[in-house]
C-alpha cells in the first residue's frame, strides 16, 4: 500500500512539474519609461503626498484580471503582475504627475513626512481588460490641503483599445491609462486653489 502511495505521490509531482514547464507564468510590470534623472524639485513648488493607491479587493492580487462579462471577472493563473499593483500605479502616477505640471512636487508617503502637507489620495475600483477589447480604469481622487481640508474630488471613468490581443497588449494599455489620469489630475491641481493658499493671498 505504501509502495502505491508513494508511486502515485510521484506520478502527481511529476505531473505537475511537467504542467508548469510546458506552461510558464508570465510576469508583467507597468510601463514606466520616463526619464526621472532629467526632473529636479524646484523650491517654488510645492510639496504633494501621493498615499498608496487603494485597490478593491478583487484587484488586489497577483493575477491580472479580465472582465468576461458585465458581471464575471476572471484573474488570470499564468499572467501576473511582478510587483504590487498598489505599489506600481503610486510610482507611475509620481513620475507622470512630475512630468505634467510644475506647481506641485509630488512625493510617495513615507515614514519621514509630516502630517501639514498636501495630499493626494486615489482608489480604483477597476483596472482590468474588458471583453470589448478594451483596458478599464475607474475610481477616484480626492485632494486635501494642508489643514486635511477637501479641495477636489473626481470621479473617472478611463478606457484605452488594445492594439493587439494578448496580456502584454493589455498592459501597454493599463499603463497609457495611469498616464491619462495622471493628465487628468494635472490639468485640476494646476488650476485648482486650496483654501490655505487663498486665505494667504486675502
Amino acid at each position: 500500500m505504501i509502495r502505491w502511495l508513494t508511486v502515485l505521490l510521484s506520478v502527481v509531482m511529476f505531473g505537475c512539474s511537467s504542467n508548469t514547464q510546458e506552461h510558464p507564468i508570465n510576469y508583467f510590470l507597468l510601463d514606466n519609461t520616463f526619464n526621472t534623472s532629467a526632473l529636479e524639485s524646484h523650491e517654488k513648488q510645492t510639496l504633494l503626498v501621493v498615499y498608496p493607491v487603494t485597490l478593491s479587493s478583487h484587484l488586489d492580487t497577483p493575477s491580472i484580471i479580465y472582465q468576461k462579462t458585465d458581471t464575471q471577472v476572471v484573474k488570470a493563473q499564468r499572467n501576473q503582475w511582478a510587483d504590487s499593483l498598489s505599489n506600481q500605479i503610486t510610482k507611475k502616477l509620481v513620475q507622470s504627475l512630475r512630468h505634467s505640471q510644475e506647481r506641485y512636487w509630488p512625493i510617495e508617503l513615507n515614514a519621514l513626512v509630516t502630517q501639514k502637507k498636501n495630499k493626494l489620495q486615489i482608489s480604483l475600483t477597476k483596472f482590468n481588460g474588458t471583453f470589448s477589447g478594451d483596458a478599464e480604469i475607474q475610481g477616484e481622487w480626492t485632494l486635501f490641503d494642508t489643514q486635511n481640508r477637501l479641495v477636489i474630488n473626481r470621479s473617472f471613468l478611463i478606457t484605452v483599445p488594445l492594439q493587439e490581443e494578448g496580456y502584454r497588449a493589455l498592459v501597454k494599455a493599463l499603463s497609457t491609462g495611469v498616464d491619462l489620469i495622471g493628465d487628468e489630475i494635472s490639468t485640476q491641481l494646476t488650476t485648482t486653489k486650496t483654501k490655505s493658499e487663498t486665505q494667504t493671498k486675502g
